[in-house]
């Protein structure tokens, strides 16, 4: 598309020159072809009723065994599990969403456009968390609106070096807090862990939304032993946090999360601890725990807006003519501000003074531009797409022992969707759910009443998941490991087979 867009401004441009027309007169026609064909495309594509096409194993073999209340011995697929407690989540079920954002580009602009500041109010206290690498990160505690107002500024944690005021919402803990939370408990509160998207923090949208839904979902006081104790990992140099090392994020980092959850598994071994990471947050909660396998530590995980294959959803949207000329610009935007921010602690990385130069700055327009001169140079990768290579979760999709649901919508035009060979190679693997929608771009989902679609499904399915199954005596995974996809490589090559 951009290829064919070139070659008409070309065509202009000559034809401007050979008939002696003023070139602002051509430019002003230029305009009118692009904004021709942007209205074109978005409001071509119109359907406002959501159909859910879900994706089974092939082979379902992850068995969920428990004890139930009547002391009888059940077991069930977290496939059936879902189509027995959340009609939502199941194959074929519909809803209706907002007739006036009724594409993929219009839930995605409007879930960019609107703040909500005032909708799904939820009030954080934060813990710096240092990372062994000496590096801090905003761990956001979700408590009542009481507590929050109950601790005076003068009485809040401070560190230095970091800003004092986060924002309306969110607060440092107090002395008190701080020991409470890092003494830990032998209770058996669970533990929801949201790994936000770029550059995102506690204060998103979609993260309220969520937290909003689990936490009244039985209409239960949000400090109740028997409900959720929520945390939102902001991803570093985000949330109003100041690094303290030369090092931002990328989707293959997955230390942050790993320590995170060893700290709770240290303080906390009885809590069953679930994660939702969202867009790039989805990135890197794959790939952890993938990475882990048998020892993420997490008993079910949600992917919104995933990614698996960065290298093709990145050529989708850098060749979309609308996702490139909104969205990677959209993107990387927000992360020449991150810089700007840090870049005197980034100074001392020689990969960042090589390049942070007006120069390049200039040429920052699409994500990928942004990948190749900066994050792909953090991370040790040659350029953006090697990381691209190197960061997707379905190289070590195999590895996979978490169960986990995935929510995309096959209209997102950020992440191109879920194209079929990600579908095909997920069908392999028993741990995977796909929860596939027509409708609801990058992390719109935005429903008739303009609440998000799958917040609250998803906090009936882990609600639901942890009382009847997870919390009940004698809880246990099972599964044939000889059924499962083995590795055709070994040591990097393809094993001899001697007949």
């Amino acid at each position: 598309m951009l290829f064919y867009g070139q070659l008409l401004l070309d065509k202009l441009y000559s034809f401007a020159q050979r008939n002696s027309v003023e070139v602002s007169e051509i430019q002003n026609y230029c305009v009118l072809i692009v904004l021709f064909t942007i209205l074109y495309k978005v409001f071509t594509n119109v359907h406002w009723i959501n159909v859910v096409k879900t994706s089974y194993p092939r082979n379902d073999i992850v068995q969920f065994h428990h004890v139930d209340e009547n002391g009888q011995n059940n077991s069930c697929t977290l496939q059936e599990f879902i189509n027995e407690n959340v009609k939502e989540f199941s194959n074929g079920s519909w809803s209706i969403f907002n007739p006036l954002l009724s594409n993929g580009h219009l839930q995605t602009m409007w879930a960019g456009i609107r703040q909500f500041r005032f909708s799904d109010k939820v009030y954080f206290t934060r813990k710096l968390f240092r990372v062994s690498d000496g590096a801090l990160v905003g761990l956001d505690r979700v408590v009542p609106v009481a507590q929050f107002n109950s601790v005076p500024f003068d009485k809040q944690r401070f560190t230095d070096g970091q800003p004092q005021k986060i924002d309306s919402f969110t607060r440092y803990m107090s002395e008190e807090e701080l020991e409470k939370l890092e003494t830990g408990s032998d209770d058996t509160r669970p533990i929801f862990i949201i790994l936000p998207g770029l550059s995102g923090s506690s204060s998103e949208s979609y993260v309220r939304s969520f937290f909003y839904e689990l936490l009244n979902y039985y209409n239960l006081k949000l400090d109740s032993d028997s409900n959720f104790d929520c945390y939102c990992l902001n991803t570093r140099g985000s949330g109003n946090v100041n690094i303290t090392t030369p090092q931002l994020f990328c989707g293959l980092w997955t230390q942050d999360i790993r320590e995170v959850i060893q700290f709770f598994k240290l303080k906390y071994p009885n809590r069953k601890i679930y994660c939702m990471g969202v867009s790039i947050g989805s990135i890197i909660l794959n790939n952890y725990l993938c990475q882990e396998g048998e020892n993420s530590g997490v008993t079910l995980a949600f992917l919104v807006a995933s990614v698996w294959d960065l290298s093709t959803s990145s050529y989708a949207l850098e060749n979309n003519f609308i996702s490139s000329l909104f969205y990677s610009t959209a993107l990387a935007f927000p992360l020449l501000k991150v810089l700007d921010r840090h870049k005197n602690k980034l100074r001392e990385d020689p990969s960042f003074v090589k390049s942070y130069t007006p120069e390049t700055c200039k040429k920052i327009v699409k994500l990928k531009i942004f990948d190749d001169y900066f994050t792909s140079q953090f991370f040790g990768f040659t350029c953006a797409n090697h990381y691209y290579a190197e960061g997707s979760p379905l190289n070590r999709i195999i590895n996979l022992r978490t169960p986990v649901v995935n929510i995309s919508s096959l209209d997102d035009p950020v992440t191109n969707g879920v194209e079929p060979h990600i579908i095909d190679r997920a069908s392999f693997q028993p741990f995977i759910n796909m929860v596939n929608v027509t409708l609801g771009g990058h992390v719109g989902f935005f429903t008739f009443t303009n609440r998000r679609w799958h917040c609250r499904p998803a906090a009936e399915l882990v609600t639901k998941f942890h009382n009847k199954m997870a919390s009940q005596p004698a809880f246990e995974m099972k599964w044939d490991e000889t059924l499962l996809p083995q590795p055709p490589l070994h040591n990097d090559r393809l094993p001899v087979k001697i007949t």
